[in-house]
């Protein structure tokens, strides 16, 4: 089962509860993967998604009401670790690699999220004494 490890929490808003809720959804799809559930597997591949986009949407909108200034790398990071989601499903619906190889490529899009662009926002609202402030 995947987990968010501690050193990856932002602490502001609900950044770090919509981080496990995505990680919940990923052992979801990892348990039905395991248990060759195909349809209960596409039905939390497609949460997975919905989620993923709309948290983005809130980081977005976080980020900016805060002032922070290096929204537009984030959004171009937000777009491109969508379209890698989505690249997992071919144009018939089917998914192009076994469902059981999903739920890791699911879980190394959040931690490279919060790698890669939350991290840098973490920092930016720890300098101006901000966590925890939503």
């Amino acid at each position: 089962m995947y987990e968010i490890p501690t050193a990856f929490l932002v602490h502001f808003g609900d950044i770090d509860d919509q981080h496990r809720g995505l990680t919940a959804i990923v052992n979801r799809c990892l348990d039905a993967a395991k248990r060759d559930d195909g349809l209960e597997f596409a039905r939390h591949f497609e949460n997975f998604i919905t989620t993923f986009s709309r948290h983005f949407d809130y980081e977005e909108d976080l980020m900016g009401s805060v002032g922070y200034k290096h929204t537009q790398p984030h959004k171009n990071h937000h777009r491109e670790s969508l379209d890698t989601i989505r690249a997992l499903r071919g144009r018939d619906g089917r998914f192009i690699i076994e469902p059981l190889n999903i739920p890791p490529i699911l879980f190394n899009q959040i931690v490279l999220d919060i790698a890669k662009a939350d991290l840098n926002f973490e920092e930016y609202i720890a300098g101006r004494h901000m966590r925890d402030a939503v």
